[in-house]
This record gives structure tokens, C-alpha cells and sequence, in this order.
């Protein structure tokens, strides 16, 4: 993938700790316009995303079930709910425990920037069935 790319992003479910008395949880992590132009993305272009690359933290690995990645042309608003709000969108990645990277075809991206995805939403599903604290 580097070697066809242009640059790349990486966008983080930061400081999210699992709760210890529940065996499910759902985290929710939105990314704005302005959140991927801090990343370096330069969002006022046309962009095509060639492939993903999954990152999971080590030390919570063994408690995330899976992971959907939802992208939407609309810009998104900070001020809004990113669980209830995030509207517009599209499922541009999901992961699960042993999935490789995904690299698109040569001649297939996917949109990002002016005509394409402006915003991302994260959603990960957490599984702590014996209710581990601290994680």
C-alpha cells in the first residue's frame, strides 16, 4: 500500500476505557473536517483511499470484538452526538479479529475530500465478559 499511496492518516479510538460492570460495551469516536486536516489529510483536494490498515492497542486487543468505520459526505459537527447524530453515512470498513489489511484493486478508491468523505465515525464493539477493570 505505501508504495502506491500518497501519504496516509492514522485515526484512533483514544482514551476510552472499558467499563468494568458491563460485558458489552459500544465506543463511538467521530472525526471531522477539521479533525483529518489536523491529521495531515488535505481534505480541500480530491482524494481516493487505496487500502486500511487495522490498529488495535495491544493491551485491549483481547477485549475488542469488532470494529465498523462509517464515512459521510456530510461535514460532520462537532457539537453533535456522535453515537445518535452521525447521519449521511456509509459503511467504508469494518474489522474483526484476524482480518489482514485491506488494499483496494490498482483502479478502485475510495472518495475522501471535496467529492467525496468529509467525516468518520468509529464504532467498536467491546467484550469484557469477566469484567476486567483498568482496560
Amino acid at each position: 500500500m505505501e508504495a502506491e499511496a500518497e501519504g496516509n492518516f492514522t485515526m484512533k479510538a483514544n482514551d476510552f476505557l472499558i467499563p468494568p460492570d458491563k460485558e458489552t460495551t459500544y465506543g463511538y469516536f467521530c472525526f471531522s473536517e477539521a479533525d483529518l486536516l489536523a491529521l495531515g489529510v488535505p481534505i480541500d483536494q480530491d482524494l481516493h483511499t487505496v487500502g486500511v490498515e487495522p490498529v488495535v492497542d495491544p493491551r485491549a486487543k483481547e477485549y475488542v470484538h469488532h470494529f465498523l468505520v462509517d464515512a459521510s459526505t456530510e461535514a460532520w459537527d462537532l457539537s453533535l452526538d456522535c453515537e445518535e447524530d452521525f447521519s449521511g453515512t456509509d459503511l467504508a470498513y469494518v474489522w474483526a479479529p484476524g482480518d489482514l489489511p485491506m488494499h483496494l484493486p490498482e483502479n478502485v478508491g475510495g472518495p475522501l475530500g471535496v467529492s467525496g468523505f468529509k467525516s468518520f465515525r468509529i464504532e467498536v464493539h467491546y467484550n469484557n465478559p469477566t469484567f476486567d477493570s483498568g482496560i
